[in-house]
């Protein structure tokens, strides 16, 4: 069966994206977009990125969580870093 192409060509980014979400976590989101395709015939419109931030002994950590409806997907990675935001976004 053949991969979706849904996510596939140029990446345009909004100016909110560029000025609040730092460049290095929206490569990552990009790699787990193309995670998704890559693993999934089947990919939904709408990829849903909530980033939250978790504080341990080790750090503070920038947590993405990664999600589909349909069919029903989902991941989760975390980046240490020194300044998390907390957003949700919709691709």
């Amino acid at each position: 069966m053949e991969k979706s192409k849904r996510f596939s060509g140029k990446k345009y980014v909004t100016i909110g994206i560029t000025e609040n979400i730092p460049i290095e976590i929206q490569n990552r989101i990009y790699c787990m977009i193309h995670n998704v395709c890559e693993s999934l015939n089947e990919v939904d419109y709408l990829q849903v990125f909530e980033l939250t931030s978790k504080s341990t002994d080790e750090g503070t950590f920038q947590v993405i969580s990664h999600s589909q409806d349909v069919p029903e997907y989902s991941s989760v990675i975390k980046l240490k870093i020194t300044k998390p935001i907390t957003e949700k976004k919709y691709m």
